[in-house]
């Protein structure tokens, strides 16, 4: 059968399958923002940073503006913005940004 013609019901059970992974890959990595001398100051999984990005774009007026204005005020403090990912199973959980991964391979 080829996919078009699928019931509705198979391609919303694989819609609903999609979503659920999206959101267990974010749930896997967090955002973290840090100051310049280490400190953080934001420390957040992925899925709430998007969600909460795209309620701010849609709910507050003017937001593409507050956005490079918070673009330019991280620049001008020097934070760091950070995305980490879960490496390990069991009681052994490590966070590791891509740049941790690529010291480990050379």
């Amino acid at each position: 059968m080829s996919q078009h013609n699928k019931p509705n019901s198979s391609i919303g059970q694989e819609i609903t399958e999609r979503g659920k992974n999206l959101i267990e890959e974010g749930n896997q990595r967090r955002v973290v923002i840090r100051s310049q001398d280490g400190n953080t100051l934001v420390d957040v999984t992925a899925t709430t940073a998007a969600v909460a990005t795209v309620l701010f774009l849609i709910f507050i007026p003017g937001s593409m503006f507050w956005s490079v204005m918070l673009v330019i005020g991280a620049i001008f403090m020097k934070l760091r913005v950070e995305i980490l990912r879960e490496v390990g199973t069991g009681t052994t959980v490590e966070m590791k940004s891509k740049r941790d991964e690529e010291e480990e391979i050379v």
